[in-house]
């Protein structure tokens, strides 16, 4: 993302740890599908379909969930700064 990005070392740096960890899971979710296309692009016929399929419904799974986990952290967080935001 920083490459991507053009995001300098200095503003990396000067990340909150929440942001920064926020970014670092969104890699990751990116880092997974990779993973599948890489998979669906790797069956052979040596391959098991069964296999195959398995470690795709497992990389699936860590996505969701890790996808999910974030985003309820991250609209707490949201929701915690709007209520202060408001003065409650």
């Amino acid at each position: 993302m920083a490459y991507y990005y053009g995001w300098t070392d200095e503003y990396i740096g000067s990340l909150d740890i929440q942001t920064f960890h926020n970014y670092y899971f969104a890699t990751r979710v990116i880092e997974r599908q990779n993973q599948i296309n890489n998979i669906s692009a790797s069956i052979s016929s040596a391959q098991k379909h069964t296999d195959v399929m398995n470690k795709i419904k497992k990389i699936n799974q860590d996505i969701s969930s890790s996808f999910e986990t974030e985003i309820s952290a991250v609209n707490a967080k949201y929701l915690a700064e709007q209520e202060l935001a408001n003065g409650k």
